[in-house]
């Protein structure tokens, strides 16, 4: 990490002090010094001092009177962020990807498509360019069809997250609950059968009881004194 002054000059972690407008051609510096925002996730580059791709998280910092004298920035190794998206998946094949908000991939399960602008499909170039959610249903040549659903991420300005479901998986997904469904309507309906079958036969038998007494009471020359249970 590091402090900025506001003449673009920096103090490192490691004692580095970098010279005065070094990086006031950073986005997070034109974010913080000239936009006024107070925080903010900038694009992934790459670090001057290391040479390695990073992700600057910055937070503006204010003297007790709250006028702005600067800012720190924490450098996020995109290793890091790319191991926590790889790791997370969906059912069987699908998975999440991060893009800026130029369309760079900055993280993917599939390591080589880091750091490249994502160039699948035009309708969701323009999704991630419109900061807006939406899902479309495109025809992937290695994968066939897949579902895409986007949303932005509020912390970055620009960032995308993208989730990926094939669309086999969704029908099979679908076809469980089906079967799920119709498992949990036979066993409903031989509930029920069953149920009613026991009233009839109740009430039936109860019937049969008092049929069976006017019987007997028929029989028996019509001895009306004779109660019935």
């Amino acid at each position: 990490m590091f402090f900025c002054g506001p003449d673009g000059s920096t103090k490192r972690d490691t004692g580095l002090v970098g010279k005065v407008n070094g990086i006031t051609d950073r986005d997070y510096f034109q974010a913080v010094m000239k936009n006024g925002k107070d925080t903010f996730i900038g694009n992934a580059v790459v670090s001057r001092t290391s040479g390695k791709t990073v992700v600057p998280i910055t937070r503006a910092a204010k003297d007790s009177s709250g006028k702005k004298f600067g800012f720190f920035t924490g450098m996020l190794g995109i290793g890091v962020m790319q191991k926590e998206i790889a790791s997370i998946k969906i059912g069987a094949n699908g998975y999440l990807f991060v893009t800026d908000n130029k369309g760079t991939i900055l993280a993917h399960p599939d390591s080589s498509l880091v750091m490249t602008n994502y160039t699948a499909d035009t309708q969701i170039i323009e999704m991630i360019r419109s900061g807006k959610k939406g899902t479309l249903e495109i025809n992937n040549p290695k994968m066939g069809h897949e579902f895409i659903s986007f949303a932005p991420i509020t912390a970055a300005d620009g960032w995308m997250v993208g989730v990926v479901v094939p669309d086999d998986q969704i029908q099979e997904t679908a076809d469980r609950v089906r079967n799920l469904s119709l498992i949990m309507e036979i066993i409903t309906g031989l509930t029920l059968y069953a149920l009613v079958t026991f009233v009839i036969m109740f009430i039936i038998s109860r019937l049969n009881v008092v049929r069976s007494q006017l019987t007997d009471i028929a029989r028996g020359d019509a001895d009306l004194t004779k109660t019935i249970p």
